[in-house]
């Protein structure tokens, strides 16, 4: 039996949309279909979408075993949004959810440098048709070039340091795999505890680089701002402090939104989610 990924927050998002009166929704990220199943379960019109074709053929094979064949996930990523909906045929919609980052899929299955297994190679591209990956950046940028990279997507206070270290290293040859940066960490003296965190930082600061994380996340919210209807709701789970902020900022500075929820995930038995922060603006 296939195991998928726990959409988070499914059951209060299910309920926000039905106290709300939406019928049509835009899964901006739908990874293996959890939240799009839980809408269509739910009596909604769903126009999922994502950028990852491998994880597109797995979530269109969920649907279909599930009964959902007439909903099709379209390829696109958050910036993409307008275009895939005006494809659909529809022009406003009544929600958008936006669930950021990386699934689990991603890290157990794809091998690309997205989890803390030293052999895994510097790849970290979600969609494998981009050209550049991790280890382009980490081999090919000046150490100030580094510093700005790290210290924006990770906000690691030795930011400095790391990229300093990244230099010297390169003099022996390129980093190639997750445990040249476990190496890169090590150096910096800390505890087990806190090398695993500082390791995980640094790599989601490369990850955020070579898919444009935060500056597609950006562009979508403005689509997103723009396609649902009055009344209209777009929902976002945001997994690290970034994300967040984007989210916060983005909104504060439109006065056609207000804030209806904020909630943080508190399921202990799914501990990669304890960062995760579900916020839903209302359209007004």
């Amino acid at each position: 039996m296939d195991k998928y990924h726990t959409p988070l927050f499914a059951a209060e998002i299910v309920a926000l949309l039905q106290a709300h009166d939406c019928k049509v929704i835009v899964d901006g990220t739908c990874g293996e279909g959890g939240h799009t199943l839980a809408f269509l379960k739910a009596g909604m019109r769903v126009i999922p979408m994502d950028y990852d074709t491998r994880l597109i053929e797995r979530a269109q094979s969920r649907l279909n075993k599930e009964g959902f064949s007439d909903t099709k996930v379209q390829r696109g990523n958050f910036a993409q949004m307008q275009d895939v909906v005006r494809k659909s045929g529809h022009g406003l919609v009544d929600a958008v959810l936006f669930d950021v980052g990386i699934s689990l899929h991603h890290i157990k299955a794809l091998k690309k440098g997205f989890s803390f297994e030293n052999s895994e190679p510097l790849d970290m591209r979600a969609d494998s048709s981009a050209i550049e990956m991790a280890s382009d950046y980490i081999n090919k940028l000046t150490e100030g070039e580094l510093y700005e990279l790290i210290a924006t997507g990770s906000e690691i206070t030795s930011s400095r340091r790391l990229a300093h270290l990244i230099i010297e290293r390169r003099g022996y040859g390129p980093l190639t795999t997750v445990g040249d940066l476990r190496m890169i960490v090590k150096k910096l003296g800390y505890s087990d505890k806190e090398e695993n965190m500082i390791l995980a930082r640094l790599m989601q600061a490369f990850r955020i680089a070579v898919n444009n994380e935060l500056g597609s996340l950006k562009e979508g919210l403005v689509q997103a701002a723009e396609l649902v209807r009055l009344g209209g709701l777009v929902i976002t789970i945001t997994f690290h402090s970034l994300e967040d902020r984007l989210v916060k900022l983005y909104f504060k500075k439109r006065s056609d939104f207000s804030a209806a929820l904020s909630k943080p995930h508190r399921n202990i038995d799914l501990p990669f989610a304890e960062s995760a922060q579900l916020r839903v603006y209302a359209k007004q």
